[in-house]
């Protein structure tokens, strides 16, 4: 990456990847690089969200179409 430690191009540099792991105190996301802020589409955020609570051992039941309201 060029330029200063941290810092993005203007078109988000690509692909962010998130790694989630857990274990009994906590459930932990890495980054692959540093990040200010996060903003995803609607369906990406319900996602993750979900992906969130399992890892946090909650019963989650998945809905054909998460975005549908």
């Amino acid at each position: 990456m060029a330029g200063q430690e941290g810092t993005q191009p203007v078109d988000g540099g690509g692909k962010l990847d998130i790694r989630l792991s857990s274990n009994e105190h906590a459930v932990r996301l890495d980054f692959d690089r540093n990040v200010g802020w996060l903003a995803l589409p609607r369906e990406h955020a319900i996602q993750l969200a979900l992906l969130i609570l399992e890892h946090a051992g909650a019963r989650v039941e998945r809905p054909k179409n998460p975005t549908e309201r």
